[in-house]
């Protein structure tokens, strides 16, 4: 399909000259990108849906966007113009109701990232995802992230949840039974992403230690919602690989709220916490994951991971006063230094590793 047929089955819907050249701007860049699932197909997509080609949107307020019945690709079209427009201090979180469908969430994030702006999008999904021939039970929920660059071409992560996305499955690319979670085998992936929001979310509900001013229903939305969609995903990988990672998946679901909530008291929020929860546990997990048993180089490997959060955190904690509240690294140069060189001596462990697996 060019341009100019594209443009005219796009007018022939109804759609305005500004609206139908936003349109197939998104569906040619997502066909040039190698993205044919949200390219020129959608164009015939659309004329198998029923919309009102002259809805827009409404802002109801900072934050809140109702689709009001438009297209969902000139919804974020309008709402990422608005944030280019007037740009946050900050940070600003803005949710978009009735807003279907997305489309390459990348191109949204990169224009936003292209405007100097830090851009991150995700979406809901009906339940999508499930076990092999069992029960849907988590959406594809796709997440983009665009930071913009030096040299004018941002860095942009756009993944799905699903080993394919929904819209390769409308375009005819794949077939229901090919959308399996992220990665499919590599499902941890999938499981480690939702994990980390339902982290971070639930940090930042505890004191505020970004100083975001994401609402607490937010907060607790996204939360509740990846933590149960990486218990979903667990559970999908125990029906696959072992019934065995259930104890896994039942400590981790533990694990999230107990540190970052500080329950009993903050009995786990500390520095051993830190290293039990987030280095020791992922480690043996991962390797359950991949062995269906645990040996004792896991558990050696784990008792290494715990040791360097504990180094790190030693490191870190004077260094980050000093930053944050001193605004001066004066005295703990030695200590930056060295948090800086740590990450490079995990880079050589790995590649030794590697190269003592392969040769």
């Amino acid at each position: 399909m060019d341009r100019a047929e594209g443009l005219r089955r796009l007018r022939a819907l109804g759609f305005r000259e500004p609206y139908a050249l936003t349109l197939w701007e998104h569906f040619d860049d997502a066909e040039r990108r190698g993205k044919p699932s949200h390219g020129h197909a959608r164009v015939g997509w659309l004329e198998t849906q029923e919309f009102d080609p002259l809805a827009r949107p409404r802002q109801l307020d900072d934050g809140r966007w109702d689709g009001n019945g438009a297209v969902g690709y000139l919804v974020l079209a309008r709402v990422a113009a608005a944030q280019i427009a007037s740009p946050p201090r900050q940070a600003r979180l803005v949710v978009c109701e009735r807003t279907f469908p997305t489309g390459m969430l990348g191109a949204h994030a990169r224009r936003l990232a292209e405007a100097g702006l830090i851009g991150v999008l995700t979406a809901t999904s009906p339940a999508r995802l499930g076990p092999p021939g069992g029960p849907k039970v988590a959406g594809t929920n796709p997440l983009a992230i665009a930071i913009p660059s030096s040299d004018g071409r941002p860095l942009v992560a756009d993944v799905s949840m699903g080993a394919v996305t929904w819209g390769d499955v409308v375009a005819g690319n794949a077939t229901e039974d090919e959308l399996v979670p992220f990665g499919g085998a590599q499902w941890h992936k999938a499981f480690a992403l939702a994990l980390g929001i339902s982290a971070h979310a639930l940090d930042e509900l505890n004191g505020r230690p970004l100083g975001t001013a994401i609402p607490g229903r937010v907060l607790v939305a996204l939360a509740v919602l990846s933590l149960a969609g990486a218990c979903a995903v667990g559970i999908w990988a125990a029906s696959a690989w072992g019934w065995g990672l259930l104890a896994f998946v039942a400590v981790g679901a533990f694990l999230v709220p107990a540190y970052n909530l500080e329950w009993f008291g903050g009995a786990f929020h500390n520095t051993w916490g830190l290293a039990l929860a987030w280095a020791a546990f992922p480690v043996l997990t991962a390797f359950y994951a991949q062995a269906v048993t645990l040996r004792a180089e896991a558990l050696l490997a784990a008792g290494f991971a715990s040791l360097l959060i504990v180094v790190q955190r030693t490191l870190s904690t004077p260094v980050r006063h000093a930053r944050r509240t001193l605004g001066s690294l004066e005295g703990v140069e030695p200590m930056e230094r060295s948090l800086r060189i740590l990450p490079w001596a995990i880079v050589l462990l790995a590649a030794a590793l590697v190269t003592a697996r392969l040769t």
